[in-house]
């Protein structure tokens, strides 16, 4: 093995992108890469080692900030213990059962009123990984089987917009300085990936501006002209021909502002579709791709929510809700 490695290589070795790399060391102090004569960043096999750590730790739901200030020996110990305290994996488990069900019951409510006390107990990246990311999948699976109906779909969109507009509601101001576009092209009619991504977005402290299913791509171009929003988010499915997307990929390259990017996700998003495009469109090969690649810039205090007459706020340095009078 080489006793430097480029960062490129880290990424490909540790599975986080360059762009998080960077974010992590320049915000968090996570690693001190030296750099060669051109000044290009180098890598030794204990930043490798850190980075695989950290990210590790984060998947369980734990803050980068807290991360940072770890040593490599209190990263161990901290992923000694499977999930962050206060949670356990079956306690997620039991959480996405109960929702789902009530989905299948066309029990709407009881199904927020079970993710949202969820909430009260997790951080949202928690609530994320062990409650939300399972029931998209349940969903997704329970769906190719044919088991799922259109009506009862169309539920979990709704509960899933209600979360949006739960975690969305304090971020609109103007410290926010990333404005994120959500849409699926014509014929593309399943929005509940979308909304999950801008549910996460929303958390971060980002504008969330979610268009729905079936948007033409002159209408996605103007909202974003109109709202100076940074990325648009498009969400496949398998429904749409691949041909059809790609075209559809590509007019929104060309008449998008040069400065925004493009971003694609969702059962149907592959890089074969982005392959004659610019390097401002990427395809995401999962939510926690999605997450990994939200900018970090975004003030620490993000998303709120109110229940039972009691404030909760997300910080986001924190990864933790904290509770507000």
């Amino acid at each position: 093995m080489f006793d430097v490695l480029s960062i490129g290589v880290v990424a490909r070795v540790t599975g986080v992108s360059t762009d998080t790399i960077r974010a992590w060391e320049r915000r968090y102090g996570l690693v001190s890469p030296a750099r060669n004569k051109a000044g290009i960043r180098t890598y030794v096999r204990s930043d490798v080692d850190r980075i695989a750590l950290a990210r590790a730790a984060t998947g369980l739901g734990h803050s980068i900030g807290r991360i940072a200030e770890c040593s490599n020996e209190q990263l161990q110990q901290l992923l000694g213990s499977e999930v962050p305290a206060g949670r356990t994996p079956g306690a997620s488990a039991e959480a996405v059962a109960r929702t789902f069900d009530a989905l299948l019951r066309y029990e709407i409510q009881a199904a927020e009123s079970i993710l949202r006390s969820a909430m009260l107990l997790a951080p949202f990246d928690e609530l994320f990984r062990g409650i939300l990311l399972p029931l998209v999948r349940k969903i997704a699976e329970t769906w190719g089987q044919g088991r799922l109906l259109v009506g009862q779909e169309h539920l979990v969109s709704c509960l899933v917009r209600n979360l949006v507009g739960s975690c969305g509601a304090a971020t609109r101001n103007a410290r926010s300085t990333t404005r994120m576009v959500f849409a699926t092209p014509p014929g593309e009619l399943h929005e509940f990936g979308i909304r999950v991504a801008a549910c996460l977005a929303a958390a971060r402290n980002v504008h969330t501006y979610v268009l729905g299913p079936n948007v033409p791509a002159d209408e996605i171009i103007s909202a974003v002209r109109q709202t100076d929003a940074n990325i648009v988010v498009v969400g496949c499915t398998l429904d749409g021909a691949p041909s059809e997307t790609q075209a559809y990929l590509q007019a929104l390259e060309r008449g998008l502002p040069t400065r925004t990017r493009l971003w694609i996700g969702g059962r149907g998003a592959s890089p074969s579709l982005i392959r004659d495009s610019s390097s401002r469109t990427r395809c995401m090969s999962s939510l926690i791709d999605f997450v990994q690649q939200l900018p970090t810039d975004q003030t620490s205090t993000a998303a709120a929510f109110v229940q039972d007459g009691v404030t909760r706020q997300y910080d986001a340095g924190k990864g933790a809700y904290f509770t507000s009078q």
